[in-house]
């Protein structure tokens, strides 16, 4: 698996992400101790093809828990693990979310934290704030918890070139596509700042390439759709 240099952060990650998002599913479930399985057997089977970085969120249902089943099959030391949490209002409450998703993960510390979902000014002022949000996530650095700070967003361009250039953040998380440059600007401007840039599910969120029409995999034979997506990704030392 190849790796690349995720900015400042210095963390060599691969160019592949395994992402929690979809893995998890309801304890009702009837099948649960199955998905169980099959989840936890999907994150070590990535981690054998060299997909060492392991990606997740707090709202993202159960998989932290799923990520904390599986930590007994792997090596932590040869991982890179990031969670994300969104911005709160008091310092008590990002630092009892923080020591929850640790706990979930049956991790000592996190190699990368994101405070999830900057998309408005609103969030920005909250998750800036030196006093309350900030103060919490900086007080886990300093205890040893966390080692890299980065953002997410879905949020627009001039929300996210503002967060970047507050210049708190290691890395950013966000939509970047052959299909829609739009935020090619914050892209720049992270890569001015050796921010690491981190592209939110290319494949999926960048055109449903996993369904492509009969038209685009003519346009881009003899690669796939996801293929020449990945590529164009791929090359952009930005990425």
């Amino acid at each position: 698996m190849q790796h690349k240099r995720f900015g400042m952060t210095g963390l060599q990650v691969p160019v592949f992400t395994f992402g929690g998002m979809r893995i998890p599913f309801g304890t009702e479930d009837p099948n649960a101790g199955a998905r169980e399985e099959n989840a936890i057997r999907t994150i070590c089977r990535a981690v054998e093809l060299g997909i060492d970085h392991l990606e997740t969120a707090r709202g993202y249902g159960n998989s932290e828990e799923l990520f904390g089943k599986a930590m007994s099959h792997l090596n932590r030391d040869e991982l890179i693990l990031t969670t994300k949490i969104g911005p709160t209002d008091t310092y008590d409450d990002m630092r009892r979310s923080i020591d929850d998703s640790l706990t979930r993960m049956k991790l000592d510390y996190l190699d990368n934290f994101d405070i999830h979902g900057i998309n408005t000014l609103e969030k920005l002022a909250k998750s800036v704030n030196a006093k309350e949000c900030m103060k919490a996530v900086r007080r886990a650095m300093d205890e040893g918890l966390i080692r890299h700070l980065g953002f997410s967003t879905h949020g627009p361009l001039d929300v996210i070139l503002e967060t970047i250039n507050t210049q708190e953040f290691e890395s950013v998380n966000l939509h970047y596509y052959y299909f829609w440059q739009h935020n090619d600007p914050a892209v720049e401007r992270a890569a001015e700042l050796d921010m690491g840039v981190f592209i939110i599910s290319p494949t999926d969120k960048g055109g449903l390439l996993h369904r492509p029409s009969r038209k685009l995999e003519e346009l881009t034979a003899p690669y796939t759709p996801a293929a020449l997506i990945h590529r164009f990704l791929l090359a952009d030392e930005r990425v």
